[in-house]
């Protein structure tokens, strides 16, 4: 369902965030960070992956995902270029999924 859809993309966002290490408890989140998000060179980071594979049901669910990925993108700061590569794939995955009806997609 979209609720399901929404709370998966919602934790994959949070996990987007390269001061949090979901695999460590709080004590330790402090004292270790992920200093880069991504796998490797040529390879999607886990949170984008599930994003992706969300919005792959659908044209329901990929604009779920592009709404919620646009949301984050304007109440932060520090990750934008990987939310900005995130919108693109969505797009370039799946163009008739995306409407491009929303002004802060097309900037």
């Amino acid at each position: 369902s979209q609720k399901n859809a929404g709370a998966t993309i919602a934790l994959a966002l949070e996990c987007s965030d390269p001061t949090v290490n979901p695999r460590t408890n709080s004590e330790e989140t402090n004292s270790l960070k992920i200093t880069n998000p991504y796998c490797g060179r040529n390879q999607l980071p886990d949170w984008s992956s599930v994003i992706l594979l969300v919005a792959k049901h659908g044209k329901r669910f990929c604009q779920l995902a592009i709404r919620l990925v646009l949301d984050q993108l304007s109440a932060c700061t520090t990750k934008q270029d990987a939310l900005q590569a995130t919108i693109l794939r969505l797009y370039t995955y799946y163009p008739t999924f995306t409407c491009l009806g929303d002004s802060r997609l097309r900037e």
